[in-house]
């Protein structure tokens, strides 16, 4: 939420806010893969009830002056989240048919024909 808030305000582009985006992305990275490790379950639990909590309630808190929404953005964002399921899809299956070396069991060859079922039907609509 931070970064749409903040691309909102300045443009991205910009040299010297490009570099401190990637050097806060970074930053968050790090934290992120440490985090796992310091903290226990119900501590774990505390602190994603408290982002959430500030999360949604920082604009009623706040207000929500100066935000601009665009619904462009909103379904770009939702075609680029639909490309990342399908293909967390695709290497689902792949790893699931891994083990597999040969089709004896007509069962076996199920993901392979979802797969390819998928992959009409996404080329069906784009021709219509």
């Amino acid at each position: 939420m931070g970064y749409s808030w903040l691309t909102s305000v300045v443009n991205p582009e910009e040299g010297v806010v490009r570099f401190a985006m990637f050097g806060a992305m970074a930053e968050l990275l790090v934290a992120a893969l440490c985090v796992p490790e310091a903290l226990d379950d119900s501590a774990q639990g505390a602190i994603w009830a408290l982002a959430l909590l500030l999360d949604m309630g920082g604009p009623h808190l706040l207000g929500a002056e100066g935000w601009k929404l665009v619904p462009g953005h909103f379904a770009e964002r939702h075609g680029l989240i639909v490309i990342i399921a399908r293909g967390e899809s695709i290497v689902a299956i792949g790893v699931g048919a891994e083990g597999l070396e040969q089709v004896d069991d007509p069962l076996k060859a199920v993901p392979a024909v979802a797969m390819l079922g998928g992959v009409g039907v996404y080329l069906l609509a784009q021709v219509a």
